[in-house]
């Protein structure tokens, strides 16, 4: 069956089980297939929303549903069509989709904080794609605010006590928060609705930051016993 006819088929199946998970994943993949990412958008909204129904009780997902909420290979692609204005087959640009792009990685990275899945490579590479769409839609302070939560994500996975291969995911966050206090620290801040921020840096010691973070990750890898250093341009 050609591929935008199982996507009409899907989506008479949904009007029929809209709450059923798995068809909702095998239109997600063939709405991707076909480049309808609007569809795309809609079936990751529906799949997280079902998966992670039942919260932990902080409100946050728990590590085993986050880890089936969605599919992060999709989302990236997704988010990065959306940033290279990529066209659509209306013949649009999938900027338009920006706001709902926007809201959906809001609406993951919110279900993500707290709980068991406040730390991990799986989280910290969710706030870090939230921080790159946020500085591409101009907002550095929300932009700094992911990929610092981004690094003490992985900083904070119990794996680093031991595993190299954690040590590498510190060190590339501790490098992308590092360029991240470069470019985002001495931009103006988004200002408030009250105007409270106008005129305000988003990180005005961000130099002093930038260090401490640094000195941290290497304080923490001494005492696990790890081996190596962090390169970060413009220590």
């Amino acid at each position: 069956m050609p591929r935008r006819d199982s996507l009409r088929a899907l989506r008479e199946a949904l009007r029929q089980h809209h709450g059923n998970a798995r068809i909702w994943e095998n239109f997600l993949y063939v709405s991707m297939d076909v480049g309808e990412l609007a569809d795309t958008v809609l079936a990751m909204r529906n799949i997280f929303e079902l998966r992670t129904s039942s919260r932990s009780d902080n409100g946050s997902a728990t590590g085993d549903k986050l880890e089936r909420a969605y599919d992060f290979a999709v989302l990236r692609a997704v988010v990065e069509s959306v940033m290279a204005g990529d066209e659509l087959p209306s013949g649009t640009s999938a900027r338009t989709l920006a706001t709902p792009v926007e809201q959906l990685l809001e609406r993951f990275t919110d279900g993500a904080a707290g709980g068991s899945a406040a730390g991990g490579p799986q989280v910290a590479d969710l706030f870090s794609l939230r921080a790159e769409f946020a500085l591409w839609r101009g907002r550095a302070g929300e932009s700094l605010e992911f990929r610092q939560r981004a690094y003490r994500a992985v900083l904070h996975s119990p794996a680093l006590a031991g595993e190299y291969g954690a040590f590498e995911r510190a060190a590339a966050a501790a490098r992308a928060l590092a360029e991240a206090y470069a470019t985002c620290g001495p931009r103006e801040a988004e200002t408030r609705n009250d105007g409270s921020d106008a005129g305000a840096l988003v990180c005005a010691d961000w130099r002093y930051q930038r260090r401490t973070m640094l000195k941290t990750l290497v304080s923490r890898t001494k005492v696990n016993g790890l081996a190596g250093s962090v390169n970060v341009a413009g220590r």
